[in-house]
């Protein structure tokens, strides 16, 4: 079952254009950030899909709902948050209620987080992921220095600390072979 999760999870990244999946966030309770700009109905410019953010009363986190061209709807907890000079939206999918994680059944669902570079303007979002594609390259060529396991399919997910992940992420946070392949949205209300 844990297997099938992760692999549905990483289809829909490499669906959005290859996004690396992390068992640790990558923001803790200090680099979290509100941008009431963000709040909204964000629609994919290549049709891929629409995503809509809104801010927690709690303020805490943001919903994310997505609806994406072949998929089901999905819901996510989304941080916005910095790491050095860059903003990075990361999300985890929410749990169904009904799904106690700690439950037999609930709690054999793993959360895993992915997080985007993110570029707001005035009725932009342009959010990057972490190419996976880039991950993969440096793990075979045996230069990946952080943390991560392979999955028996192949799939690498990142294993490291929030930290750890952090000093990773603003390391490379520069590099267009590293975040590539951004999706603009355009607000559509």
């Amino acid at each position: 079952m844990r297997k099938t999760k992760f692999g549905i999870l990483a289809l829909a990244c490499v669906t959005l254009g290859g996004c690396v999946l992390s068992l640790h966030p990558l923001f803790t309770g200090e680099d979290r950030i509100f941008e009431p700009t963000l709040n909204g109905v964000w629609q994919d410019k290549e049709g891929k899909g629409t995503f809509t953010l809104r801010w927690f009363a709690d303020g805490k986190f943001y919903f994310l709902q997505t609806e994406l061209k072949d998929q089901p709807k999905g819901d996510f907890n989304a941080v916005l948050g910095t790491a050095g000079k860059y903003r990075f939206l990361e999300i985890v999918p929410r749990r169904p209620d009904n799904i106690h994680a700690k439950s037999f059944y609930g709690g054999h669902f793993i959360q895993a987080f992915s997080f985007w570079k993110v570029t707001l303007e005035t009725n932009l979002l342009t959010l990057t992921p972490l190419n996976y594609q880039w991950v993969e390259a440096m793990d075979k060529a045996k230069t990946l220095e952080i943390k991560h396991e392979q999955q028996d399919g192949g799939f690498i997910i990142l294993t490291a600390s929030t930290d750890e992940l952090k000093a990773f992420v603003l390391k490379y946070a520069d590099d267009k072979s590293a975040f590539s392949d951004g999706l603009t949205f355009e607000r559509k209300k």
